[in-house]
C-alpha cells in the first residue's frame, strides 16, 4: 500500500479555523488510504494548561481503527456512544506519571548523577508500565 506524500509533520494553530481545517485535511490524507494515524503533541515540552501538565502525546487514529481493534460491528452508532464514554482517567494518569518520572531521569543524566540514581527512575517507568490497562484505550 503506498500513502500519499504528505509532509511528515503539520504544526496546527487549535485557536485558528483554518489551521483546524488544514490540518484535518492533513489527518484525512494520511488516514483514508489506509494509514494507521497520528500523533498530537504540544509545540513546547512541559507544557501546562488549566488542569496541570498538558498529556505529552495523543493518538489520533484512522476511521477503521474502532474496526480493527474492537470488531467489526464497532462503528455502528450505539456502539460509538460506547467508546465515546469509555473511562480513560487511569491511563492518561499513568501516562502523566510516566512522563513526569520520564523528566526527572533526563535531568539526573544532565547532572551526570550516580548511575543508581537513574536506574531509580527508570525502573519506576517500567514499574508504572507492568501495571494491568486496556491497551485498546
Amino acid at each position: 500500500m503506498r500513502l500519499p506524500a504528505l509532509p511528515r509533520n503539520l504544526a496546527v494553530g487549535s485557536a485558528q479555523e483554518n489551521s483546524l481545517e488544514a490540518g484535518i485535511s492533513w489527518w484525512e490524507g494520511l488516514t483514508d488510504p489506509g494509514g494507521e494515524g497520528m500523533v498530537v503533541q504540544p509545540l513546547r515540552n512541559l507544557t501546562l494548561g488549566r488542569l496541570g501538565v498538558v498529556q505529552s502525546g495523543l493518538g489520533g487514529r484512522g476511521r477503521e481503527y474502532p474496526r480493527l481493534v474492537y470488531g467489526p460491528d464497532d462503528l455502528e452508532p450505539t456502539n460509538l456512544e460506547r467508546l465515546r464514554s469509555r473511562a480513560v482517567g487511569r491511563k492518561r494518569s499513568r501516562t502523566r506519571r510516566e512522563y513526569a518520572l520520564g523528566l526527572q531521569a533526563l535531568r539526573l543524566l544532565s547532572k551526570v548523577a550516580p548511575l543508581w540514581q537513574r536506574y531509580l527512575w527508570v525502573f519506576a517507568i517500567l514499574a508504572l508500565e507492568s501495571d494491568a490497562v486496556d491497551p485498546r484505550l
